[in-house]
């Protein structure tokens, strides 16, 4: 149990953290990211399984860290470099250049459609907050994700991870 709020602290530590220092690339990524149903599904299926990959990685709160330091377009490249999050995204039917910003323009959408209106629901774009809004199931199913991804490691044996 440790494990699961240590790594739901640290991951959300690391999207907070940027959330602080938004720069004009994310803004005019994830503002300008145009999400469709289908497609905001297939992110959040994404998203459980490379969360869940990602803890189970040697060293990952230190690369989480780094990476979130990085340009969106650098993150993006770094995980279309990963063989393992590629299969992940392949199986969802998306790239890692879709993938980044489309899960940032979500998370952004599902805020600013529970009324945050500074940070991360700042940069939502009306129509994207529209499409969450019309969906309660998308709301669900990306909470549910966040959530599945970082539960899927309760078992895992991370050996860099206090218990």
């Amino acid at each position: 149990m440790r494990l699961l709020i240590h790594s739901a602290l640290l991951v959300l530590t690391a999207v907070s953290g940027i959330a602080q220092n938004i720069t004009p690339e994310i803004k005019q990524d994830v503002g300008g990211f145009k999400l469709n149903l289908d497609q905001a599904n297939r992110i959040c299926g994404a998203m459980a399984e490379l969360t869940g990959y990602t803890l189970k990685q040697p060293n990952w709160q230190q690369d989480l860290m780094d990476r979130m330091k990085k340009p969106l377009s650098e993150q993006a490249k770094d995980l279309a470099a990963d063989p393992g999050s590629v299969a992940i995204l392949r199986k969802h039917r998306l790239e890692a250049r879709e993938y980044v910003p489309g899960i940032l323009a979500l998370r952004a959408a599902v805020l600013a459609a529970k009324g945050q209106t500074s940070g991360w629901g700042s940069l939502a774009s009306p129509a994207n907050i529209a499409l969450v809004k019309s969906s309660p199931a998308l709301v669900q199913k990306f909470e549910a994700a966040e959530m599945t991804g970082v539960s899927s490691v309760r078992g895992g044996k991370s050996s860099n991870v206090n218990r």
